[in-house]
């Protein structure tokens, strides 16, 4: 048996619902929601996802990005509004650093969130942990460089 037949003896006799538009897909007689068009397949799936850690992580290091760029927005308003001689020594460069690093390490975590997902639950939680203090030491080395 193939994917496609898989799937219909699935579905055969029951009231199974497509995934992108509620449509019951009791009998169904091709890959297809007749409905919506889309192409469905029979899968096996974790009952409990390991998700957690990985949004964790994604919230620590947006944090860490959305601190740089609103503060890096904050200091260009103020140094167009104010002029030039407004603006701290090391200010731009700090914020344009801690831009770019949590930007770079923003990227990685959702480039490798299949490999995260992977690693044991306590690696995970480490690694989640890591990325959670990437914002207090983003505002601590701003914080630094500025003072």
């Amino acid at each position: 048996m193939d994917d496609p037949q898989l799937l219909q003896a699935y579905v055969r006799g029951r009231s199974v619902r497509c995934p992108s538009c509620d449509y019951d897909l009791r009998d169904l007689t091709g890959s297809a929601c007749p409905e919506c068009g889309e192409e469905l397949s029979l899968r096996v799936a974790l009952a409990r996802p390991n998700w957690a850690a990985f949004i964790c992580g994604l919230i620590g290091l947006s944090m860490s990005l959305g601190f740089s760029s609103l503060l890096l927005l904050f200091a260009a308003v103020i140094m167009v509004v104010e002029g030039p001689a407004s603006a701290m020594p090391g200010t731009f460069p700090a914020l344009f650093v801690g831009l770019i690093v949590s930007g770079a390490l923003l990227a990685v975590w959702l480039a490798r969130s299949r490999t995260l997902r992977r690693q044991s639950g306590g690696r995970r939680w480490f690694l989640a942990g890591c990325c959670c203090a990437v914002p207090i030491l983003n505002v601590v080395a701003f914080l630094v460089i500025v003072l």
